[in-house]
């Protein structure tokens, strides 16, 4: 459930141009946004005052966006401009019809903590009804509210006790990658006819595993 404290309403309209008239886009993203974004809002202001948590030593606010679809998916390249058009933390609520999805992207702050550097991917939940989000406040501060915030919108990424964020990040994709490549080198291993060549390609496979075991959280510990 979201469980937004009354007092974090914000509730502006952000007019669309802001992004595609300020920003370089293409043609093809400006289309997005003229054809198959109906309105963008400022839902939320979440922060140290609003909350009453503490500010945290990397959040210092996180702003909720509310995006209205006119039809389908969002692109996450529309995303991530309006990510970098806004210099906060950002909570997406996709709203299609009556369904919603809450996305949200790790960013971390330059060595001259002037700026955002992206992370990458963004976390992204199914799309359902409203109350049934889950996203709820959860930490004394600001820096946990947001931690646990990707935590709920991943709904399978772990940070075991000591690893930052970041790091269970970083460790989360390489374990996706180690688990491609041995779906590659399986699918590969059906199809190859010469003994020697199955042994050698078996044998990565077991290293693989081996590799992406170590770094299953699934039990909240790192192996």
């Amino acid at each position: 459930m979201l469980d937004f404290p009354e007092k974090t309403l914000f509730n502006r309209v952000i007019p669309k141009t802001k992004f595609y008239e300020n920003l370089p886009v293409t043609p093809a993203v400006k289309g997005i946004f003229v054809n198959e974004i109906a309105s963008i809002a400022w839902r939320n202001k979440l922060s140290p005052e609003t909350l009453n948590v503490q500010a945290g030593c990397r959040i210092r606010e996180i702003e909720v966006i509310e995006i209205t679809l006119k039809k389908g998916e969002l692109t996450e390249s529309v995303l991530r401009i309006i990510d970098r058009g806004i210099p906060y933390h950002l909570l997406f609520l996709l709203r299609r019809e009556d369904r919603y999805m809450a996305s949200m992207s790790y960013k971390e702050l330059t060595a001259e903590q002037k700026g955002f550097r992206m992370a990458g991917e963004y976390f992204g939940t199914d799309w359902m009804a409203f109350d049934e989000l889950p996203l709820r406040i959860d930490g004394v501060t600001m820096d946990a509210v947001h931690d646990h915030f990707i935590q709920q919108i991943s709904g399978t990424l772990i940070i075991p006790e000591g690893e930052t964020l970041k790091s269970a990040i970083d460790i989360a994709k390489e374990r996706e990658r180690l688990l491609r490549r041995i779906a590659q080198l399986e699918s590969r291993l059906a199809q190859e006819k010469q003994f020697n060549r199955q042994l050698a390609i078996n044998d990565e496979i077991k290293r693989l595993k081996a590799s992406a075991d170590d770094t299953d959280f699934s039990d909240g510990v790192m192996k």
